[in-house]
């Protein structure tokens, strides 16, 4: 879990200027994630890692 607040951390801004609203959730999902299994977290996580950065990045998202 560590490792994963620590990735999120370093890469906010990237994944804000492709997509702040999936930024939001990512956060919320990494700060609320003691309520759900590590496997499950990690593949929401991804998810919507994976989601954000398909979309096009603008310097108005940020």
């Amino acid at each position: 879990m560590r490792n994963l607040v620590d990735f999120h951390t370093r890469h906010k801004l990237l994944m804000m200027s492709h997509s702040p609203n999936h930024s939001r959730l990512m956060g919320k999902l990494v700060a609320g994630g003691t309520g759900i299994s590590e496997k499950d977290l990690f593949e929401q996580y991804e998810t919507l890692l994976m989601e954000a950065l398909r979309l096009k990045t603008t310097l108005k998202k940020i």
